[in-house]
């Protein structure tokens, strides 16, 4: 089995150390059939490749460039590059626990999915645990490459929301997604409602909600000051362009996809 993982990585102080991080999890992941991975990354136009500590990979990688600045386009030029059987998506500040993989295929085998997604803990820069979020992360998606395919690149239009496109146009084209979350999370309709509302809308909107045997999620998301939503909830063009994003969502699908 062949997984190509589609990596966008920007300029910025710790992106060898974040990037040598998010390598080492997809090199530590176990299973129960052999993987070979690659990892694919998506730099801006004119960004060198960045050094990482210690030297070479021990996971392939290859380098492209978007034709822009954007996560779109350095997403979709990494994604152009993919021909395996699966692709996932994991950003350069983001990582897996060992056994993310194995659980994502496990939880798509059980429903017949097209598609894994997953909750993430979520950390400070210095690895301070900040919480539990529910929202679908592209760092948590496993999909079957022809469903991929059919969906299509990234959206360059969007800076900050092109995930909720994404979702939203993987739902038109009829993709079949799981939602895993932890086995400690709520079951019922009205628990999920008060206590964890994100994944009450995800099950609203069609995905199956699907436990794993673990008390914490597989993904970990690094919040930092380089992040596009640190950028948002500081306020000003971020925000605004943020608040038009959605608002564009909710006209094209009359909802926010999750």
């Amino acid at each position: 089995m062949r997984i190509d993982i589609v990596t966008p990585s920007r300029s910025q102080p710790r992106q060898s150390e974040y990037l040598a991080r998010m390598i080492s999890s997809v090199a530590q992941q176990k299973a129960n059939r052999p993987i070979e991975f690659r990892i694919l990354v998506g730099l801006d136009p004119g960004a060198a490749e960045p050094e990482l500590p210690g030297g070479a990979s021990p996971i392939a990688l290859r380098f492209a460039r978007g034709g822009m600045a954007s996560q779109a386009a350095a997403l979709n030029a990494a994604l152009a590059l993919a021909d395996s059987d699966y692709i996932a998506f994991l950003e350069d500040d983001d990582s897996w626990s060992e056994g993310f993989c194995q659980s994502a295929l496990d939880a798509m085998a059980r429903v017949d999915a097209d598609m894994h997604s997953s909750n993430q803990v979520v950390r400070d820069q210095e690895g301070k645990y900040l919480g539990i979020s529910d929202f679908p992360t592209p760092s948590s998606w496993l999909i079957k490459a022809e469903a991929c395919r059919r969906v299509g690149p990234m959206d360059v239009e969007y800076r900050y929301h092109l995930d909720h496109d994404w979702l939203g146009r993987a739902r038109e084209q009829g993709l079949r997604r799981v939602h895993v979350m932890e086995q400690t999370a709520p079951r019922s309709p009205a628990l999920l409602r008060d206590f964890r509302p994100i994944l009450a809308i995800i099950a609203r909107q069609g995905t199956p909600l699907v436990p794993i045997d673990k008390p914490l999620p597989l993904v970990h998301r690094i919040e930092h000051e380089y992040s596009g939503m640190m950028a948002i909830s500081k306020g000003g063009a971020a925000e605004e362009r943020s608040r038009l994003e959605k608002t564009a969502l909710k006209a094209k699908y009359g909802r926010l996809p999750f």
